[in-house]
């Protein structure tokens, strides 16, 4: 159900509710309200102030995401509509033909799209998440300012408005899940006991192996290397991606560990399948699947990551103190790079065109900050004073 409201002006206090198929009959039929939209796209043209005014005050507005206890506001969401609203401004082509869109309708000021999106599991905490991925999953650039769970959508009119009763329904990720499925790999030992164990979902071991950290906690490449991780993206795999992505994953898992046996892969698809796919494959899909990888010959994992850092193994870090590791090296490169870019200045220094070194100069030749190089001037001032007077001689 759709709570509904007598203006934007007047949407504090809940007047009603509605269910989807009256909204959108509403916006379809044009019934009671078609003459004031129109009235409004040509105010909308000429003056925008004005249609701000009337669009405020002159239509009947709906909260398309969530209902509401009496009074709309965040601490009074009721529970999830089922669905999600998009706000698209100046722009009426998209994709109509996407699978996800339930319903699209030309907006208001006639220059615009709404879009509903079937979804379950959707909340006060991860509806910003779920709005962006579901416009990034349509490719459109919907509008920041909509993106609220308390957002309502003032009355449109199309009478050739979209629907697909079929749609596909999209599932929202609570806070705790989005990362990639790193959460798969930590929990499926647990799932089904020992059983994988042993399973490697990446190779970051190998990049390791001949690592000599000296008992440092962490190493740097100093620039991005490749390596293979079984991953599973945001969200799982939505119907039309499932059987490509099960079959991608499973020959990561398989070139990952060239030794893994075909009951064990097949369980452990079975897991991802009924976790991960929108909905499940049924597992006679999944059997066909695994054949088909365990078939290939010839294979190796596929390098679809990049890391700069790696962690020694001695040590048990949290994600927190990872972070600070990887801060404190970067910092360090940054100051050696900033050391070597002042130290190139002053030992390249073009007396004749620059004169004496100053900080000021040096600041113009590397491009640094002034505080950066006031930080580190002292370490040069008694070879930038040498090199002063010697000019100075000589002029």
């Amino acid at each position: 159900m759709f709570n509904y409201f007598p203006s934007i002006k007047s949407s504090d206090l809940v007047e009603g509710f509605v269910s989807p198929e009256e909204f959108l009959y509403q916006i379809k039929s044009g019934e009671d309200y078609a003459n004031k939209v129109l009235e409004a796209r040509e105010i909308y043209k000429s003056n925008k102030e004005n249609y701000t005014l009337f669009k405020q005050t002159n239509l009947p507005c709906y909260s398309l995401n969530f209902t509401f206890n009496k009074i709309r506001s965040n601490d009074t969401i009721n529970e999830a509509s089922g669905y999600i609203y998009l706000d698209i401004d100046n722009n009426l082509e998209i994709e109509l033909g996407n699978p996800l869109i339930f319903a699209s309708w030309v907006s208001l000021s006639g220059h615009g799209r709404g879009v509903l999106v079937k979804v379950n599991g959707l909340n006060k905490a991860n509806f910003s998440y779920t709005y962006n991925e579901i416009s990034r999953e349509l490719s459109i650039h919907s509008d920041n300012g909509a993106r609220k769970a308390t957002q309502v959508n003032v009355l449109s009119y199309d009478p050739d408005l979209y629907l697909n009763n079929t749609s596909n329904t999209f599932l929202a990720i609570s806070k705790k899940d989005q990362y990639s499925t790193k959460k798969t790999k930590k929990t499926i030992g647990t799932v089904m006991g020992s059983e994988f164990h042993n399973l490697r979902f990446d190779n970051l071991d190998e990049l390791i192996e001949n690592i000599e950290f000296d008992g440092e906690v962490i190493y740097d490449f100093k620039q991005k290397i490749k390596y293979a991780d079984a991953y599973i993206p945001f969200g799982g795999y939505q119907e039309g991606y499932r059987n490509n992505g099960l079959c991608g994953y499973a020959y990561q898992v398989r070139a990952l560990n060239p030794k893994v046996n075909f009951k064990t892969l097949y369980n452990l698809l079975k897991i991802v399948n009924q976790e991960q796919c929108h909905p499940p494959l049924h597992n006679f899909k999944i059997r066909k699947i695994v054949e088909s990888v365990m078939e290939i010959k010839n294979f190796a994992p596929i390098m679809n990551k990049t890391r700069r850092f790696v962690y020694n193994k001695d040590y048990q870090l949290n994600v927190s103190q990872r972070k600070s590791e990887m801060m404190r090296l970067i910092n360090a490169g940054r100051t050696e790079n900033s050391k070597i870019k002042i130290e190139n200045a002053i030992y390249d220094w073009d007396f004749e065109t620059m004169g004496k070194i100053t900080q000021k100069g040096i600041r113009s030749i590397t491009g640094l900050n002034l505080k950066t190089i006031k930080k580190y001037y002292p370490l040069y001032k008694s070879d930038i004073k040498l090199l002063n007077d010697n000019y100075a001689k000589n002029s």
